[in-house]
Parts: C-alpha cells; sequence; structure tokens
C-alpha cells in the first residue's frame, strides 16, 4: 500500500456516521506513517462550497440540483482527488458518485438515462474508488440518534420524508450488491469503537497495511 493510489469513500444516509469514522480512520492511517488528505461532495474546493450552498438553498428542482452536483464532482475530481492520489496520498472522501445515484435516481426519482446524459455534457476526468465503505443503518435509527446529539438545523435533504430516507438507503444496498469489487457494507447500527473496529479490518485486508 505504502506510495500506491489509494481512494477511499464514504457513502450511506443521513446520520450514520460518516464524518466521525473518516475522521478516525484519517488517524490511524496517519499513526502508520501515510499521507491523508480528507474531502467532501458536495463543497470539498472554493467553489464547491458555492455549489454546496446552491444546492442547500431548498430553491432547485431535482434536475438543477443534479447538474450542480456533477459540476462539483468535476472540479472535486480536478483539483482535490487526482493532485492528491498523484502525490501519493491516501484521499478519503465523505460522499462521491454513489450518492448520486442513491439521491437522485433512488431518492428523487430522475432516471439513469437522464443522469447519464448530464454526467456527458459536463465532462472531466473520471476516477473510480478503491473502496467504497457504505455505512448501513435504518433511517429511524440514524434520526433517532441524531435527536439524541441535539442536531436541530437539518438540510434539505435530512428534512425528506422517511419514505425517501428508505429509498435512499435501498439505493445504496443495491448499488453494493451490484459492484461487490469495491463495495463494502458496514453495519452502523454497531458502537462507534465497533464500527471504526470493523472499517480498519476492511482497510487492512484490502491494502496489505
Amino acid at each position: 500500500m505504502k506510495g500506491s493510489k489509494v481512494f477511499i469513500v464514504f457513502e450511506g444516509g443521513e446520520f450514520t456516521g460518516k464524518t466521525t469514522q473518516i475522521k478516525l480512520l484519517a488517524e490511524k492511517l496517519r499513526a502508520v506513517g501515510r499521507e491523508v488528505v480528507v474531502t467532501k461532495e458536495p463543497g470539498g474546493t472554493p467553489q464547491g462550497e458555492k455549489f454546496k450552498e446552491q444546492i442547500l438553498s431548498g430553491t432547485l428542482s431535482p434536475k438543477e440540483e443534479l447538474k450542480l452536483f456533477l459540476q462539483d464532482r468535476r472540479v472535486h475530481i480536478e483539483n482535490v482527488i487526482v493532485p492528491a492520489l498523484s502525490d501519493g496520498a491516501i484521499v478519503l472522501s465523505d460522499r462521491f458518485s454513489d450518492s448520486t445515484l442513491a439521491y437522485q435516481h433512488y431518492g428523487r426519482g430522475l432516471s439513469l438515462e437522464f443522469i447519464e446524459h448530464e454526467q456527458h455534457l459536463v465532462g472531466g476526468i473520471t476516477v473510480t474508488p478503491h473502496l467504497v465503505l457504505i455505512l448501513d443503518m435504518s433511517p429511524q435509527e440514524a434520526f433517532k440518534r441524531a435527536q439524541l446529539r441535539g442536531e436541530e438545523a437539518l438540510s434539505i435533504f435530512e428534512r425528506e420524508n422517511i419514505f425517501f430516507h428508505h429509498r435512499v438507503r435501498e439505493g445504496f444496498l443495491q448499488i453494493a450488491q451490484t459492484h461487490p469489487e469495491n463495495h463494502v457494507i458496514i453495519n452502523a447500527h454497531q458502537s462507534r469503537a465497533a464500527v471504526a473496529r470493523s472499517i480498519w479490518e476492511t482497510v487492512e485486508e484490502k491494502f496489505i497495511l
């Protein structure tokens, strides 16, 4: 693994613990001597933050929302992901292309044909993650945990009804089943420590740390 290009993506529904687990994995990887770049979608670049502002404004149609996500991804890949990988860093991203399918296709109902058409229009470099960790948890449990933590300001996605979140969860599971070669489902119902252990074991096994 040392010196090789490694791109790891964390996916999953709202409040499944992605941000916390990315931080924990980054700390462990740095502890074994690896350079780590932690990033996110949307908003992993200055331009991306502007895209994120527009996306979360709640004023866009699903199609407009998709177009901004795709533009954000192009900027993200070209300005953060590819340069970091070229420098030999491990890139950990909070969300990537699977979120587009889970949220915009399964959640919003946009057709795969339309999504593919828009991706073609945006163009740019294509990057495939070496590992996608899907933190899986029932939406009811995820939102219950968020309430216990005192989460108050909800984004436009977090405010969607429970049926939307179930569709998104099913989308992630379907994607993982379709691409077992680089997708691993992590049971996020476990304790924070247990989830971190499962993630570390998966990364260790795949990349031979």
